[in-house]
């Protein structure tokens, strides 16, 4: 039986795929804000200095 994936494992898997990502998308309301389609966008990032920015300010 599959116990799914634990939460090191997928903090791994964002931390990689944060470091490869080629935009994104601020959503009003953090994580626990809701359905991400009915969540407002506070903001839009697609070039590599601003992605750069988000990244060291996100940590």
């Amino acid at each position: 039986m599959d116990e799914g994936t634990g939460g090191d494992e997928i903090r791994t898997w964002l931390e990689e795929a944060w470091g490869r990502t080629e935009a994104a998308v601020i959503l009003q309301h953090g994580d626990d804000g809701g359905p991400l389609a009915e969540r407002p966008v506070l903001g839009e990032v697609f070039d590599r200095d601003g992605l750069a920015e988000l990244r060291a300010n996100l940590g």
